[in-house]
């Protein structure tokens, strides 16, 4: 969700969050890192990837992310609840046509060495998995009904909480069904089998996006916004150092057990520690936006707003190199994937951007072209 119509009205902190666009920035940076080490096959028993893994590509990426996107709803004039639900159906039906095209090598592959095995992973495995978009998507769809209902900020605060706790006490659903296992690993922890083909369900992730627009709220109405980040920020900290202590410590929640099922269907402890490290990030990214200079300070919000092209561009750039790659000459070493992913950062960053200018100045040309779907996601 970006920021780019920011509401005008009594609030006295209404301008623009630059420290809440630096926070999305790094985290897709964060994300994109994540991704060249999972699709080159980067040794997951090395301490490097357990690191990077639990802290940047786990804790400081999606909840950062999510978070982030309900202060923008919160700071967007496109925060209408059908204006919400219309993003949320672009967002969710974009995000599986990149589920089948980022699988296109996959199936490629399969056909031509009639790998049978990588066949089924491509075609009924990777193409209907969720992703970070699908929940976006659905998110939104969410939000914008409950706002329909007419439903205060804590209010639908309280629902994802609900939402959380409920997660945290229910078993994890277990399906040998390929469908059964998609559709209910959009909403609740799923496993098909003994694998996990599910991620970022509703009710387990629902709780960020809730608290992100809660605590836009907050920060609109403060007239100290140093001080509010400040405050938050410490907060924050304590929380999120406290709870990773004690998660590694006492051996529980996703950091005690660093899974994909821990993590995806996360618990409501394991939310609270991950918005505590995001609020004590928002502010230093905050402060930081403070000493940047201007030009900086435009990057910041240009990558920003074109955030989930930057993810959609990405993504394809990873699995077109990453899958002929490692299937027919294996593992590359550890520094060559990350100046891989040094690369993408700024080719996918530099491509969204401008494709992000280009769609904006043709949908001003036309309001009703196609591409105003795509610019509303």
């Amino acid at each position: 969700m970006d920021m780019e119509n920011i509401e005008t009205n009594q609030y006295p902190n209404k301008g623009r969050q630059v420290g809440i666009d630096l926070a999305k920035c790094l985290a897709i940076i964060f994300m994109i890192i994540m991704h060249v080490l999972m699709q080159f096959d980067a040794d997951e028993h090395s301490t490097f990837y357990q690191m990077y893994d639990l802290i940047f590509g786990s804790i400081l990426a999606a909840p950062v992310f999510m978070t982030a996107m309900g202060v923008g709803l919160a700071y967007s004039s496109k925060s209408t609840p059908k204006k919400i639900i219309f993003r949320g159906i672009n967002i969710f039906i974009i995000a599986f046509i990149l589920n089948v095209v980022r699988v296109i090598p996959k199936f490629i592959i399969a056909g031509v060495e009639k790998d049978s095995e990588l066949l089924f992973i491509s075609v009924f495995y990777n193409s209907i998995c969720g992703d970070i978009l699908v929940f976006a998507g659905l998110a939104l769809i969410l939000f914008g009904l409950l706002k329909l209902a007419k439903l205060k900020d804590y209010m639908i605060l309280l629902i994802a909480v609900i939402f959380s706790l409920l997660v945290t006490f229910i078993p994890v659903f277990v399906t040998n069904n390929v469908i059964l296992n998609f559709l209910s690993g959009l909403f609740f922890p799923t496993m098909y089998g003994k694998d996990v083909n599910m991620v970022f369900p509703i009710m387990s992730w629902f709780i960020f996006p809730a608290f992100g627009y809660w605590f836009g709220n907050q920060l609109k109405k403060t007239n100290k916004p140093n001080l509010f980040y400040l405050i938050t920020g410490l907060i924050g900290a304590v929380i999120g150092v406290t709870g990773f202590i004690l998660e590694e410590y006492l051996t529980f929640g996703f950091v005690g057990f660093t899974t994909e099922i821990t993590f995806y269907g996360m618990k409501i402890y394991d939310a609270l520690f991950c918005l505590g490290t995001t609020l004590a990030l928002f502010a230093l990214c905050h402060y930081i936006s403070k000493i940047s200079s201007l030009k900086l300070q435009q990057g910041y919000i240009s990558m920003s707003n074109s955030l989930n092209l930057n993810y959609i561009i990405h993504y394809l750039i990873v699995n077109y190199i990453a899958i002929p790659l490692t299937y027919y000459y294996g593992v590359i070493p550890l520094y060559a994937m990350l100046l891989v992913a040094v690369g993408i950062i700024i080719i996918s960053t530099a491509l969204s951007i401008l494709l992000k200018g280009y769609i904006k100045m043709k949908v001003n040309e036309d309001p009703h072209s196609l591409w105003r779907f795509i610019n509303a996601a």
